[in-house]
């Protein structure tokens, strides 16, 4: 089964230098979102859904690497 993904990709200019910018967002039960600059992994975090409640939980966080 494949989840449902999206890849957003662009770009920044910092100090004169271009650098690529993509971020996937996605999933099923859980929204799924990470950023990467110039191929770097900088922001992940992950939603779950609560089917109950009707809400997101914060699920995992990690901030830049």
């Amino acid at each position: 089964m494949i989840a449902p993904f999206q890849t957003l990709k662009g770009e920044i200019q910092h100090t004169n230098e271009v650098l690529p910018v993509k971020v996937i967002l996605g999933g099923w039960f859980s929204l799924n979102c990470k950023v990467y600059v110039n191929k770097k992994l900088i922001f992940k975090q992950k939603l779950k859904y609560d089917l109950i409640s009707g809400g997101f939980k914060e699920e995992d966080k990690d901030g830049r690497n």
